[in-house]
């Protein structure tokens, strides 16, 4: 009796677990199908605080472009090495602020120095050659003068002498032979007379011409002479301009040839930035466009310049002549920021720029509904953007909110619930 008793035990068992197993396919064919229908809403939950979302506005909207770059001086005074030397103190770094005398290091050259010695010694020796030049020639004028003068005090001897042969021989007292050679005479002594005046004037413009011409040996002399000092004041490198010392690219001890490299320079007075603009964004940028040159420690107003034609990294140059009065901070080499107002838009829908967004696309965004716990997705077209703005052209109207996190995951999605 025992064991049969235990058979129909095992049976009732049996009947149990069939039970619980169609309890468990049925369970699980509900999870089934709750997912399905959950998946078939296509509704995903997410969380609100991980999103950022902004408000579709109205209005005018300022067309901007936003670059980065540095000041430059208009203005730059590029110093090089007068003569082979080498550089023996190093007074000021870059940096630092200079005036047209500010001494910014010494070079040293002993050959120069003896060059200057040399010059000099040769220009004295010209100088004293002109003096005795003057001399000598002061000598032969008045040599010339003193002939002269007795040949006029022959002449006059010799003409008295003439009339009185002429009134005797004229009394027949003088023979007309004694009378001729008397009359030739005198008129030999003129002729010698008028040729002698007319050799000294020769004479005084000959020795004008050669003290001329030695003067002009000193001239040369002296130019070469000033030519060699300049180089050696040259030896002590001053900036030259008001402004900051920008490059040093030599050391102390250095060896340094003729013309090479020792500074720049850059003026103060008049500056403008150089800025980097991204090359998709450059055919907004036209010529004469108002800029805002940030220093971070004011602003300046500035217009566009010039645009390099020239696309380096991606990025395109621009020159920006700077119109209004610079900040105190303001100076060579400084790193800004600027902002180029490219035009204005009127009546404009227009919303923080979204992420992913770009100039002339549409893309899949998500708006919140009025209840606020849901969002669904909408094509969103875009027009012009700024830096921190995109201009909606068609998908969104004023006071919409809109989800401007990357939503790319969430693009087959109809609807988004938050939790």
């Amino acid at each position: 009796m025992d064991v049969k008793r235990e058979v129909k035990q095992t049976k009732i068992l049996g009947v149990v677990n069939k039970k619980q197993q169609l309890i468990t396919a049925s369970l699980v064919l509900i999870s089934i199908f709750t997912w399905k229908v959950s998946n078939s809403s296509n509704s995903l939950s997410i969380s609100k605080d991980k999103i950022w979302t902004g408000v579709v506005q109205s209005g005018h909207l300022k067309l901007q472009v936003q670059g980065y770059g540095k000041l430059q001086s208009k203005v730059q005074w590029l110093l090089t090495a007068p003569v082979k030397a080498t550089i023996k103190k190093i007074l000021l770094k870059p940096g630092a602020k200079v005036t047209p005398d500010s001494i910014i290091m010494q070079l040293q050259n002993p050959e120069l120095v003896q060059q200057v010695i040399n010059q000099t010694l040769e220009l004295k020796s010209l100088q004293a050659n002109l003096r005795q030049m003057r001399l000598n020639l002061r000598r032969e004028y008045l040599a010339q003068q003193g002939y002269l003068a007795e040949l006029d005090a022959s002449h006059a001897t010799v003409s008295l002498r003439l009339e009185s042969t002429r009134s005797l021989a004229a009394k027949g007292i003088v023979s007309q032979f004694d009378f001729k050679s008397a009359e030739l005479q005198e008129r030999q002594l003129k002729k010698r007379l008028q040729i002698e005046n007319e050799r000294l004037e020769q004479l005084s413009e000959v020795h004008k011409e050669s003290l001329n011409i030695q003067k002009e040996v000193i001239n040369r002399q002296q130019g070469i002479l000033d030519a060699v000092i300049n180089k050696q004041k040259r030896l002590t490198v001053r900036a030259g301009i008001t402004g900051v010392l920008q490059q040093l690219p030599i050391e102390l001890g250095q060896s340094v040839n003729d013309g090479e490299k020792l500074a720049l320079v850059g003026g103060t007075d008049k500056l403008l930035a150089l800025a980097n603009v991204a090359q998709t964004q450059v055919d907004r940028i036209q010529v004469g466009q108002n800029v805002e040159v940030n220093t971070r420690g004011g602003i300046a107003n500035g217009r566009v310049a010039r645009i390099d034609p020239i696309v380096k990294e991606g990025s395109v140059l621009i020159e920006i002549e700077i119109t209004g009065k610079l900040p105190e901070n303001a100076r060579p080499e400084l790193n800004v920021d600027v902002i180029i107002n490219t035009g204005k838009l009127t009546n404009a829908y227009f919303i923080e720029r979204p992420v992913n967004s770009q100039t002339g696309t549409s893309m899949t965004m998500f708006k919140e509904l009025v209840e606020g716990d849901k969002a669904e997705a909408i094509k969103v077209s875009f027009g012009e953007q700024t830096d921190q703005y995109i201009q909606i052209l068609s998908g969104a109207l004023e006071g919409d909110i809109l989800i401007l996190s990357d939503t790319s995951l969430w693009e087959n999605e109809k609807t988004l619930t938050y939790n």
